[in-house]
């Protein structure tokens, strides 16, 4: 169908441009050939002294569509690695991963042994940081398995069959003193015939271990007291 040159010219000046802020290689699988994995931001001609760029990570399939996810938060870009996954093992972070870098590799595999990667949202007011996990299907072809708010914990085999899971936090506790806070259990994740899912009884088993069990949804209304240090005890249920 024919397009007028005024109209070819408007769509043109409508499409947005976008500047790489991390470039990377990931094989899909153990010996596939690396898909080039490019992390980009919005760029904007707003006025606005505080502008709010789309993100997106687009990974770059040969001889096939390209396969993006965006992040239309705003305003910040995916966040480097070591920044957001701070209070993740180290052991989780490779030494030679550089400071800059958006994409992390998670010790997951999907259907066949193929590869998962991670992207760290920026986190907003007293909320997580959105965790974008991006895997592959039994083609060699991206897909999103995880997009949730989720301050990531660890990436782990909690139950001894040979298969990590992803444990982290959906929400953070708030305090009213130093020594009361809101309930917000850890959550459980297992990656299973392709789909993240959360694990109920795994994810009581974390926080009677690790915090304390009240019902797998976060609550203001129920208290936690962290007084003496190194403590987790549900006291009272706020009125």
């Amino acid at each position: 169908m024919f397009i007028p040159f005024v109209v070819a010219l408007q769509l043109h000046a409508a499409a947005p441009a976008w500047k790489v802020i991390d470039r990377t290689t990931i094989a899909w699988r153990s010996g596939a050939t690396p898909y080039e994995v490019l992390v980009e931001e919005e760029v904007t001609a707003s006025p606005d002294p505080d502008p709010m760029p789309n993100n997106r990570v687009r990974v770059r399939v040969p001889g096939r569509k390209e396969f993006t996810v965006a992040d239309d938060r705003g305003p910040a870009p995916y966040l480097p690695v070591r920044d957001a996954a701070m209070g993740a093992p180290k052991a989780l972070i490779p030494r030679t991963l550089p400071d800059s870098a958006r994409v992390l590799v998670v010790p997951l595999r999907g259907a066949g042994g193929t590869t998962v990667f991670a992207l760290f949202g920026w986190a907003y007011a007293s909320d997580p940081g959105q965790l974008t996990l991006v895997g592959f299907d039994a083609t060699g072809y991206p897909r999103l398995l995880f997009r949730e708010e989720f301050d990531l914990a660890d990436v782990t085999d909690l139950d001894g069959d040979g298969t990590p899971e992803i444990v982290g936090k959906p929400s953070l506790s708030q305090g009213s003193n130093e020594c009361s806070w809101s309930y917000d259990p850890f959550a459980v994740y297992r990656l299973s015939a392709g789909k993240v899912r959360y694990d109920l009884a795994l994810s009581r088993k974390y926080n009677q271990a690790h915090y304390v069990w009240a019902g797998p949804k976060m609550s203001e209304k129920i208290e936690v007291r962290t007084c003496p240090p190194g403590t987790y005890r549900v006291v009272r249920h706020k009125p």
